[in-house]
């Protein structure tokens, strides 16, 4: 379960709903006051590990696990990325979720921030290896695709579309336009099986919640 909480402001009682059936939680714009409430509101019940950082406006990004949490590495990013192992049903996963910057902060940082999260991933794509977060950029875009370029594959792609599929996309939740675009992603190595991710909308975050389902390959 990813989600961008646009600075802690998400509604936790959704979150805690959707979280019931989630392994892992992945959580961008993660502040302190967030993570308290969510500590209030009993998370830690069910997920008592936890890695990342709790920070203020747009730079926390964490994980929140079922399993034991081994912090991997961290990214050379402006807000925070990381990369965890952890086991579930008996399988060592490496997790990583991120939160790139945004293309309106200008097209050098945006680049140079795309690029370091390739560097992050590159030598762990041997693994089974999950990738979740808000990339602030589309399939076309030049950072999606080297990151991609790395060894990722893209949940959304190798499905045929059904009834209902339509154009998925995650970003913006906001009442005055339309959602346009979808720039929260799922990503897996070549040792992993995915499932098209589904998106759910939440009230008090300009990003849907994305739910994506992985399986040994």
């Amino acid at each position: 379960f990813s989600l961008n909480a646009e600075c802690g402001k998400a509604d936790q009682d959704a979150i805690l709903r959707l979280a019931q059936t989630a392994d892992i939680l992945a959580f961008q714009e993660n502040t302190p006051e967030f993570v308290q409430s969510l500590e209030d509101k009993g998370l830690l019940d069910d997920f008592p590990y936890r890695l990342g950082t709790a920070e203020h406006e747009s730079f926390g990004t964490m994980i929140w696990s079922r399993t034991p949490l081994t912090l991997v590495a961290t990214g050379k990013t402006r807000y925070t990325s990381l990369v965890v192992h952890t086991t579930v049903h008996d399988t060592v996963w490496t997790v990583s979720t991120l939160h790139a910057v945004s293309p309106k902060d200008g097209s050098g940082v945006w680049e140079q921030d795309g690029a370091a999260i390739a560097d992050l991933l590159r030598p762990y794509v041997g693994e089974r290896l999950v990738v979740v977060g808000d990339f602030n950029a589309i399939d076309e875009h030049l950072t999606m695709r080297r990151i991609r370029d790395v060894g990722l594959q893209d949940s959304m792609t190798g499905w045929a579309l059904t009834a209902g599929d339509g154009w998925q996309v995650s970003w913006p939740n906001d009442p005055r336009v339309p959602f346009l675009i979808r720039i929260d992603h799922a990503l897996h190595s070549a040792s992993v099986d995915a499932w098209r991710p589904s998106f759910v909308t939440l009230s008090g975050t300009d990003h849907r919640a994305m739910i994506a389902t992985f399986a040994p390959h």
